[in-house]
């Protein structure tokens, strides 16, 4: 759960920042006269979610706006029109985003295989809603007791959009959320899937791979 967390990105925009068109996801403006657009963009290859909050000075919305809005994969869109109504005025917006789409909704019918080689059998250590780290984001997880070096395998076909292999530290403690090594595959309703406890160096797959159920990542 820590480790989600720790993937929400925090940023800003206003009228006196400069254009920053290397961040993945974010805000920019234009200007005619006294009308301003105000656009969100999203460079990556999956869907985010953001969450927005306005702080204006001198300036009138024209229209409503959702304060939580999902961007499509490598797109961007007009968000909101802005009327400057006199001098001194001022737009800005802090707001936060995380991967994945809030209207995402998982194919019941789907059929997961076991992450492991077949004809093998592993001890479930922790399952759905457990007592140790199995909670809130993270309460559908499953822990698998294997030998280090075992091959794992995608439970799922999708879109490898996220790795991580370089990491030897781990434990429960806080501290170690953002050092765990994963793969991270995007399915075909919209939603993820995680594999975590992976080895130093063990990642098989790279980002933007495609693959099949049943694949060694």
């Amino acid at each position: 759960s820590q480790e989600m967390y720790n993937e929400i990105i925090q940023s800003s925009y206003n009228s006196n920042s400069k254009s920053n068109k290397k961040k993945s996801v974010g805000i920019i403006a234009s200007r005619s006269q006294n009308i301003i657009t105000v656009s969100l963009y999203n460079k990556n290859s999956y869907d985010v979610t953001m969450q927005i909050i306005p702080q204006y000075k001198n300036i009138k919305q024209l229209g409503n706006v959702e304060k939580e809005v999902v961007i499509k994969a490598n797109t961007n869109f007009q968000y909101v029109r802005l009327k400057v109504l006199g001098s001194g005025a001022y737009y800005g917006y802090s707001f936060h985003w995380m991967m994945g789409s809030k209207n995402a909704k998982h194919n019941d019918n789907y059929i997961y295989r076991l992450p492991f080689a077949k004809n093998s059998a592993y001890l479930v250590s922790q399952g759905f809603n457990g007592t140790k780290t199995h909670k809130g984001s993270s309460q559908y997880s499953v822990d698998f007791v294997m030998p280090i070096g075992t091959k794992v395998y995608s439970a799922r076909a999708g879109v490898v959009i996220k790795t991580k292999s370089n990491s030897n530290r781990g434990g429960y403690d806080k501290k170690f959320a953002s050092s765990g090594n994963y793969v991270r595959v995007l399915h075909d309703d919209g939603t993820f899937g995680t594999y975590y406890h992976l080895k130093q160096r063990g990642v098989l797959v790279h980002k933007g791979q495609v693959i099949p159920r049943g694949f060694a990542i």
